[in-house]
């Protein structure tokens, strides 16, 4: 997906109707992930050592501003991912923009050897491709059967389930709901086994040249959710539960500021937040 930055303030005029970011409350303090290549702009959570995610769920409104990101070619898209750092399996589904109209794509690769973090650092010891590796298989994602077109100002739905049926038969259901149109498309794909221990919300690129702070909205993320192994029946966790370490990614320039960030705009509940970017010009 390309986006395209705008020096547009945070309220949007959508068909006639003005749209302005959901106003949340600041999230408490979170541990960060500063990207400066590849990587999210969002909040992941990972198991906290005591459990397994197989799903996340999300919901966004299509906005302008998630078109051309800079007004260049730099690939990225905004959605939803299970991860798992050390093995490199991961599942992607999002929004992409394809230079004339939307389109709502998805990927899985078991043991991936596209999605890689930077290299250890003094001030970065631990990478994580999850966070900062970018989109899987260079980009190249897989559309929905019948697939349909969402349009600026359509909710749109995401999800992403991974079913571990059996000791031989698993799946990923990728799901995509535009809930303007009354569409939804459901695409189920068998996988060899896999384990999922990060999950994340937001935008994810493979590179931007944002120079100015992220002032300009770019979407609000609602009913973020996310749901564990042995979890029956209970309502999916919020992105602050207590099950989930969770942090914040965002990216930076070369000169250490921050140019696209959720803003810490997660609101007190935990299942909504913005991302905001900078423009090309500081």
């Amino acid at each position: 997906m390309k986006f395209r930055a705008l020096a547009a303030a945070a309220a949007l005029t959508l068909g006639g109707l003005a749209f302005t970011a959901p106003a949340f409350a600041a999230a408490p303090t979170i541990a960060k992930i500063n990207n400066t290549a590849n990587g999210e702009a969002g909040y992941f959570v990972n198991d906290n050592g005591s459990t397994r995610i197989r799903d996340v769920q999300a919901s966004t409104v299509v906005t302008p501003q998630m078109e051309n990101l800079n007004g260049v070619n730099l690939l990225g898209g905004t959605g939803v991912e299970l991860c798992n750092d050390n093995t490199g399996d991961a599942a992607q589904l999002g929004l992409e923009w394809t230079g004339t109209a939307f389109t709502v794509e998805y990927g899985y690769t078991p043991h991936f050897a596209q999605l890689t973090a930077p290299a250890a650092s003094a001030t970065n010891p631990d990478p994580d491709p999850c966070a900062e590796g970018g989109l899987l298989n260079g980009g190249t994602g897989i559309s929905f059967p019948n697939s349909f077109i969402p349009a600026i100002g359509d909710t749109i739905h995401f999800e992403v389930y991974y079913n571990p049926k059996g000791n031989h038969t698993h799946s990923l259901k990728f799901l995509a709901e535009d809930v303007t149109q009354d569409i939804t498309r459901v695409q189920t794909v068998q996988v060899p086994e896999m384990d999922f221990y990060e999950a994340g919300v937001g935008v994810l690129t493979d590179g931007q040249t944002l120079t100015g702070g992220p002032v300009n909205l770019v979407n609000a993320f609602t009913g973020t959710s996310f749901n564990w192994y042995g979890n029956k029946g209970a309502a999916p966790d919020s992105i602050l539960s207590s099950s989930w370490d969770t942090e914040m990614a965002d990216f930076v320039n070369a000169s250490n500021q921050v140019t696209l960030s959720p803003n810490a705009s997660l609101n007190s509940a935990g299942t909504g937040f913005s991302d905001y970017e900078g423009s090309t010009s500081p």
